[in-house]
């Protein structure tokens, strides 16, 4: 199975975050659907469009039409600590995503989720609605 990453914080302008994405991309080789290649076609911004209410559920309609599998959230990149910690509530509190991994980077935590099938939720076996 391949893992298709969508990584967190999600800032305009591309160049600000993203090329560090890619860099942390080899240390796993997964693809990434907010990379960095000096060039931002208009998919790019429309998908910076449909994130804007994230994790609701066009947001998460969205990440499934590109196949994202995992979501990783990096709390050092965060500007605002509570930036960070409503995002990781918003997380935590969607039936639809489920927390797989806890690592500390930089003295912040970093968080790796994954999207679920749809129609599954937290709990039941992929694929099986509760």
């Amino acid at each position: 199975t391949t893992n298709v990453l969508f990584e967190l914080p999600l800032v305009r302008p591309d160049i600000a975050i993203e090329p560090l994405y890619m860099y942390f991309s080899t240390f796993h080789w997964s693809t990434l659907i907010n990379g960095y290649s000096g060039f931002s076609p208009p998919s790019y911004e429309r998908l910076h469009d449909s994130l804007e209410h994230f994790p609701d559920s066009t947001a998460l309609a969205e990440l499934r039409r590109r196949d994202v599998t995992h979501i990783v959230i990096h709390g050092a990149l965060y500007g605002r600590p509570g930036d960070y910690d409503a995002m990781v509530a918003s997380l935590d509190g969607s039936p639809e995503i489920e927390r797989v991994a806890d690592v500390e980077w930089q003295r912040r935590r970093t968080l790796l989720y994954r999207l679920l099938p749809p129609g599954a939720s937290r709990g039941a076996p992929d694929g099986v609605s509760q």
